[in-house]
């Protein structure tokens, strides 16, 4: 069985920090796997409007600005 977890906010941070998880924990002893998966993501023009939950005068529209690996 898959699970799915989904966040949303009231309002929307001015500074938007994003962490993915990108391990799979399985078996007994919860043995940790690594995902390979490509994550795709917009430089430009991130609209989180979908998952903020109030109102603002400013839309919810991120720009990349680093990527910490």
């Amino acid at each position: 069985m898959q699970a799915f977890k989904k966040i949303e906010v009231w309002t929307a941070p001015r500074i938007l920090i994003i962490h993915l998880k990108r391990f799979n924990y399985r078996g007994k002893y919860h043995f940790r796997d690594r995902l390979d998966h490509l994550v795709e993501f917009p430089l430009d023009g991130l609209d989180m409007t979908p998952y903020v939950l109030g109102s603002s005068d400013v839309p919810p529209i991120y720009d990349l600005f680093a990527v910490s690996v």
